[in-house]
């Protein structure tokens, strides 16, 4: 007895059921897709937010990118080093000039939307405003501010130290103990020494 050849192979499955498979596998693919967006968005959100809050560390994280991007020259880095922590001294300045008159705006916007709600609705209305105040305007770090502000704004003759002439007076008597070898200036490298050890104590 022969064995037909058509016998012993397989009928092809229909072709009903490769949709299903397509549609999941095209249904995992935007799920993925949504979800590395969403993740994308959040991290950069979180990410901004850090630099708000944080002012003081937006040159160091900037600056290696810049030099590895542009390939810089020593030179090069050296002095692209020094504009931006100038400048970006100069916009901190601006920032904490411009920030008393943005709080004052958000409080009387916090306060004219209040009047209008009923009490329970100023009930959520309150810690609404209080957690986008605390993320969003947030107050400069309690303590000495960053060593590029204080250049900036008070080293008029950028000799790269400060004097008593150049600073307002409660700021000197705090300085002043950081001018570690008696001169009468302090300079950047006693400042940083200055503040390393007032946060390492």
């Amino acid at each position: 007895m022969t064995e037909n050849f058509t016998d012993r192979v397989p009928p092809p499955p229909p072709t009903g059921r490769r949709w299903p498979r397509l549609l999941l596998l095209l249904l995992i693919f935007l799920c993925g897709g949504t979800v590395g967006a969403v993740c994308g968005a959040y991290w950069m959100r979180e990410r901004m937010i850090a630099m708000i809050q944080h002012p003081e560390q937006v040159p160091d994280r900037i600056l290696p990118r810049l030099r590895a991007e542009l390939a810089l020259s020593e030179d090069q880095a050296r002095q692209v080093e020094e504009i931006v922590r100038r400048r970006h001294a100069a916009m901190e300045a601006h920032r904490a000039e411009s920030y008393p008159r943005q709080l004052a705006e958000f409080k009387a916007m916090h306060t004219e939307v209040a009047d209008l709600l009923s009490p329970e609705q100023r009930g959520k209305w309150s810690p609404l405003c209080d957690s986008v105040e605390r993320r969003y305007l947030p107050v400069r770090p309690a303590g000495p501010p960053p060593i590029d502000l204080i250049f900036y704004r008070f080293d008029t003759n950028h000799d790269g130290a400060l004097t008593e002439d150049e600073v307002p007076p409660g700021m000197w008597r705090r300085l002043q103990m950081a001018d570690l070898n008696g001169d009468g200036k302090v300079t950047r490298e006693e400042y940083q020494k200055a503040q390393l050890k007032a946060n390492s104590d």
